[in-house]
Order: structure tokens, then sequence, then C-alpha cells
């Protein structure tokens, strides 16, 4: 399970779109596990007058 990203940490996502920002997961698929989903992780701004998919995930990890 070398290529797991299930229980991967907190990021800072920003939506490129309208600069909404909060602390998440981005929605990706596992290569380990494609079927399994975390309810969690977002795929959309949560602005909602926005609800952009282009966020990215910026690492908290100093």
């Amino acid at each position: 399970l070398q290529n797991c990203i299930c229980d991967r940490p907190a990021s800072h996502i920003v939506c490129t779109r309208c600069g909404f920002e909060l602390v998440g997961r981005l929605q990706k698929v596992c290569p380990e596990h494609p079927k399994k989903l975390a309810l969690m992780d977002h795929r959309e701004c949560p602005n909602r007058l926005c609800k952009s998919i282009h966020l990215i995930e910026v690492s908290l990890q100093h």
C-alpha cells in the first residue's frame, strides 16, 4: 500500500477562481483504493456564490 493516499493529512486549499481558502483535503482517487470515496474531501469551492472545481492544495507541513 505504498501508493495509498487515503489517510493523507489536511492541507490548505485555495479556490483559484474566487480566492476562498479553507483547511481540508481535495477529493482525489487513491491508486490503491480507486472505489473508496472520502465524503469529507472537497471537490468544489464551498463558497455558495462560486462552486468552482478549480481548487489547489498547498501542504501545511513546514
